[in-house]
């Protein structure tokens, strides 16, 4: 019987993940060459870095390498989904981290997880946050690599894109509803419901799902990686689009410190109409559809906010402690939030 490991606790997920690499990697005496820290902010992973030491090892393993681990077993089609996709993404030539293993919850930590290569830089939030007089070529930066992985190939992607976006994401919303349903959310999925003819006719490009400052690394040349490919899907690329304007509007909401909250709330429209206008001199965006999808990714969140707060985390698939981090205000700005978009 598999034990399952606590994700959270760097010692134990170590101790479990180095039989593992020494196996797989067939390099006897293996060792951790920098122990397990914890990094990153990820709401449904457990972030690590860490490095190796031992001979014969190749050469994508003797640099810094990253662990990702999904906090329940029921998300081994969610791992073997994003193992897929990044690998594709890399393959097209798209600055994603093509992951070196993926193994599911049968494996030695008893959870999926993934090992990756870390890529170089720091992400586009503290970039910005550094210095705001960047902003407009950051924002720049991130419209052009938002705009790249929209123009990518559909024709081989590992995800399921049978039927429009839509429907496929209305279904999943209907399942992810929380327990304590209030007739506002009734309502406003209805209003979904009821406004979908809007964006069912598309043209299918690979989405990212979550592309955010926090989910993109500059380095100092300024290349980009994008990173957490969770949340990736093939469909209208404005729903890839509304989604990082909803996180613009969002991001106050997660600051992990005042003068980051100050900041980010002063200048968030600027981000927002910055990023948007510079992806518009790419590719053409259709204002309803943008409208549409803002409303969906809020009313998403709106729920996911509410859920959390109800202690439904655990059945959502988030890591432990997220509720905490959410705050108590955020479901009522959200829902605020909602009905502004269907208004127009």
């Amino acid at each position: 019987m598999t034990t399952t490991i606590d994700p959270a606790q760097p010692a134990a997920v170590a101790d479990a993940l180095l039989p593992y690499l020494a196996s797989r990697l067939d390099v006897p005496g293996l060792a951790y060459a920098e122990p397990l820290v914890a990094i990153g902010r990820g709401m449904d992973t457990h972030i690590y870095g860490f490095r190796l030491a031992g001979e014969r090892l190749t050469a994508s393993c003797v640099g810094p390498l990253v662990l990702r681990v999904y906090p329940s077993a029921g998300q081994d089609a969610k791992a073997e989904r994003e193992f897929a996709v990044q690998r594709f993404a890399a393959a097209h030539g798209y600055p994603a981290v093509a992951p070196l293993a993926v193994e599911l919850s049968a494996g030695p930590l008893g959870l999926p997880f993934m090992v990756m290569s870390r890529a170089a830089g720091e992400t586009l939030l503290d970039r910005l946050t550094g210095n705001p007089l960047s902003a407009l070529r950051l924002m720049a930066l991130q419209a052009s690599a938002h705009a790249d992985l929209h123009e990518l190939p559909v024709e081989g992607c590992p995800l399921p894109s049978d039927g429009p976006l839509v429907a496929r994401q209305l279904a999943r919303l209907r399942g992810q509803t929380p327990a304590a349903m209030t007739d506002a959310m009734r309502a406003a999925l209805a209003w979904l419901d009821e406004n979908r003819q809007v964006v069912e006719e598309e043209t299918p490009a690979l989405c990212h799902g979550d592309f955010h400052p926090l989910n993109l690394l500059v380095s100092d040349a300024g290349a980009v990686t994008v990173l957490d490919w969770s949340d990736a899907c093939v469909g209208d690329r404005h729903f890839d689009v509304a989604r990082s304007l909803v996180i613009f509007w969002l991001a106050p909401y997660a600051a992990t410190s005042t003068f980051e909250r100050l900041v980010l709330r002063s200048v968030r429209g600027l981000l927002a109409g910055r990023y948007l206008a510079a992806y518009k001199k790419r590719l053409p965006i259709e204002t309803d559809r943008i409208r549409y999808w803002k409303a969906f990714h809020a009313c998403t969140l709106w729920m996911q906010a509410a859920a959390l707060h109800a202690g439904e985390g655990q059945q959502m698939g988030a890591r432990e402690g997220v509720a905490q981090e959410v705050p108590q205000s955020l479901p009522g700005e959200l829902e605020g939030y909602v009905w502004r978009q269907t208004r127009g």
